[in-house]
């Protein structure tokens, strides 16, 4: 199975299968949940992916949480500031699934046709933060 993660413009962000140590706390930081019941309502959307398939529901919550993290472990340069900027200007529908059978339910869009491996890009600049006056 090929990795699976998805797309933000032409960048390709795999999903991880190991958090780091702050992770967690990013987590908590854009979703307000702690981090428990984060895992709780994960293992719960995956559950329904496993049993239903790709539901028409999703946790949209889990899903920021993901994103942020896939975002944040492919820019371990950005701050927790510049990945929170960063996710608060894309929209849902500007995710587009990648690789895998196993998709998250909010990844419902087409996967890359090009037939091209995933890479990341070069690294873009991260997003600019205003200085406290």
């Amino acid at each position: 199975m090929a990795e699976t993660g998805f797309k933000i413009g032409e960048e390709v962000y795999p999903f991880t299968g190991s958090l780091r140590l702050t992770d967690p706390v990013l987590i908590e930081r854009v979703t307000g949940l702690h981090f428990t019941e984060f895992a709780k309502r994960q293992d719960a959307a995956l559950e329904k992916v496993k049993s239903n398939g790709a539901p028409e529901e999703f946790d949209a919550i889990v899903m920021v949480g993901l994103v942020a993290v896939s975002v944040a472990q492919a820019h371990p340069e950005w701050s927790f500031s510049e990945v929170e900027k960063f996710i608060q200007g894309v929209h849902f529908e500007e995710l587009t699934s990648v690789g895998g059978d196993d998709v998250p339910p909010a990844l419902v869009a087409d996967p890359d046709s090009s037939g091209a491996p995933a890479t990341l890009p070069s690294t873009p600049e991260p997003p600019a933060i205003p200085e406290a006056a």
